[in-house]
């Protein structure tokens, strides 16, 4: 009977010195760790993009499109800025959909502004013979802002003219 008390005592402390060195995270084995960077889309109400996983480095592709009804899809935003698909991953980013609410094209039209690096503006919907007021003057580093131009013909837009259909402005630089 003592023997089977001392080889009862005998297992139980292997059971629990098995137990404590077996509940460690997987066994003892450590994850692996993920050391790319994570893109993640913000579809503003569309349908949802599964997030991307890069090397610090590479490019991502623009082949992302998400769909929200009554909207066009315009382009993606991040941090600010119409994001540039050519230039290389550095850090974990965001990038937000800007949409365009459908409108009537035979009483309305749009008003699109390029800034040229500079923070993003939205695209305005406006009726046809309506005026719009000048945005707030884009700021790029290195330069000084100069005018809008109507990219048709680069001249000076005067923002006192009536819009009669879609128009492209683009900002213009010293």
């Amino acid at each position: 009977m003592k023997i089977l008390k001392k080889s009862f005592f005998i297992f139980m402390i292997l059971f629990v010195l098995l137990s404590i060195v077996g509940c460690g995270d997987n066994g003892g084995k450590e994850e692996p760790k993920d050391d790319r960077l994570t893109v993640t889309f913000d579809c503003d109400g569309g349908t949802s993009i599964e997030n991307v996983k890069l090397e610090s480095g590479q490019t991502l592709v623009n082949n992302f499109s998400s769909v929200k009804e009554g909207y066009e899809f315009i382009t993606w935003v991040c941090d600010e800025y119409e994001y540039n698909f050519d230039l290389p991953v550095t850090k974990d980013i965001t990038l937000k959909a800007i949409w365009l609410e459908n409108y009537d094209e035979d009483v309305q039209t749009v008003v699109y502004f390029d800034t040229d690096g500079a923070k993003y503006i939205e695209p305005i919907v406006i009726n046809i013979g309506d005026k719009i007021e000048e945005p707030e003057k884009p700021i790029k580093k290195g330069y000084g802002f100069r005018n809008w131009a109507d990219s048709f013909d680069n001249k000076k837009f005067n923002f006192s003219n009536s819009i009669e259909e879609e128009l492209h402005l683009i900002a213009i630089y010293d």
